[in-house]
């Protein structure tokens, strides 16, 4: 970005950097819990199976609560991805978290560069 004058263009490169990697870790960890998800789908059979008997029943409810909470967890970040959308405060949290995200990167670098 050397068409930003005043030096301005290294804090945008840094800040759309930031932004592009965090895009990425989060498509990393959507990508991850849709994959688990499917799985436990996939295998409800033996979930099933595993529910008729007494003494593994408690693995049955095990892995359809954490089914379920994956559920639910998405469904609370469509709302809220929706709400953030519509309200014009949402662009202003989406920039504010980007400068706290990286300020927390830089200050975890710099600590790890003192130890």
């Amino acid at each position: 970005m050397d068409f930003v004058p005043f030096g301005f263009g290294d804090s945008a490169d840094v800040f759309l950097a930031s932004l592009i990697y965090l895009l990425t870790i989060t498509l990393a960890v959507a990508t991850i819990k849709y994959a688990v998800m499917l799985a436990i789908v996939d295998t409800i059979p033996l979930w099933a199976t595993l529910w008729i008997f007494e003494w593994t029943r408690k693995i049955a409810m095990m892995v359809i609560d954490l089914l379920i909470g994956l559920m639910v967890a998405g469904l609370i970040a469509a709302v809220t991805f929706a709400i953030l959308a519509t309200l014009p405060l949402g662009a202003l949290m989406f920039a504010i978290d980007q400068s706290l995200w990286m300020g927390n990167f830089c200050s975890l670098q710099l600590s790890l560069s003192l130890d």
